[in-house]
């Protein structure tokens, strides 16, 4: 188990919401279409008397909300996150759901614990407008049934205690995209698995992010103490985003529902046969399009992943492209 909270994301087509309530726009999910992040993961194991630090990656999110439904009655929102790992970790895909509920905006995942999944969990995320000084509960405190985690045939449980949030200040803040008059968040957490073999399992989840009305996320860092006291070991994970950019998704490419991709290509050379494909294009992981009217063969500038996007026999045709 590593963090507490993790906003995380899919592919989709990218059709900003028509319309949102105001606490919607607050936060960004109607103004921007796309934001680009580069990040640093690094997870490391404590086993008297040192450290051991087993994995450092490097992360590029990619994060979109590509529509806008009604859940349960509240206007919400389904964001998409393709996360590539250039260090370690394979690349990865996922969702979730953004939904208001009054001035409040609440983040709704599914979390799973040992591999056992549970309910999907709500996240209180934002009040809306954000003061300094503002605090609330990000509403999952409690006690949770889990399931069997240890395979003894018989339920664990699992206790969430001290999901706080705090708006700590207000000021200046620079990352590479741009410097903004930002508000300083700071949310902490407490989650305890007790097994029933008797093993205790607790972390600790502190997370720091800086957030721009109308805009958004544009710095988020996480820290995570596992503490494993069967085992007496701990697990350190650490884990920082940077906003690179925030744009219009007219003319990029770096999402699509998964059903529109018709192929993925997995190559460990630089030149891919296009075999008929007609005005193909080629995108990278920020979005950007890198080649234009490519004919026949394409020659990819780097190891990375890519969407291919052009014509076959008269339709429409796109590739996932993974070159190791």
């Amino acid at each position: 188990m590593r963090r507490f909270v993790r906003i995380s994301v899919l592919l989709g087509i990218i059709v900003a919401p028509l319309f949102a309530g105001a606490a919607g726009d607050y936060v960004g999910l109607t103004t921007m279409s796309k934001w680009i992040y580069e990040g640093m993961s690094k997870d490391s194991t404590f086993s008297y008397p040192s450290w051991q630090v087993t994995v450092d990656t490097i992360t590029y999110d990619s994060v979109a909300i590509s529509s806008f439904f009604t859940l349960n009655g509240h206007d919400a929102y389904e964001r998409y996150s393709y996360i590539q790992q250039t260090q370690g970790d394979s690349d990865s895909i996922s969702i979730d759901t953004l939904y208001e509920n009054g001035n409040e905006v609440w983040l709704k995942v599914h979390k799973s614990y040992g591999g056992v999944n549970i309910v999907d969990t709500a996240y209180k995320m934002y009040i809306t407008p954000l003061n300094v000084g503002d605090e609330w509960d990000m509403g999952v405190g409690g006690t949770y049934s889990i399931g069997d985690m240890d395979q003894d045939n018989i339920d664990d449980t699992m206790i969430i205690s001290h999901d706080t949030a705090y708006v700590v200040s207000q000021g200046s803040f620079t990352v590479p995209a741009d410097t903004y008059n930002a508000f300083e968040i700071r949310r902490k957490s407490r989650v305890q698995i007790n097994l029933s073999s008797g093993i205790v399992l607790i972390t600790w989840g502190f997370e720091y992010e800086e957030f721009v009305p109308q805009l958004g996320m544009i710095y988020d860092s996480t820290v995570s103490v596992d503490t494993t006291q069967g085992y007496g070991e701990t697990g350190w994970h650490y884990h920082t985003i940077r906003l690179l950019s925030a744009e219009d998704i007219k003319e990029h490419r770096s999402f699509y529902p998964a059903n529109s991709i018709q192929r993925v290509i997995i190559t460990h050379s630089p030149r891919v046969v296009l075999n008929g494909i007609k005005g193909a294009r080629l995108y990278g992981i920020d979005g950007s399009c890198i080649l234009k009217g490519i004919r026949d063969m394409l020659t990819l500038p780097h190891r990375g992943v890519y969407i291919l996007e052009g014509r076959l026999e008269g339709k429409q045709a796109m590739y996932r492209i993974i070159y190791r």
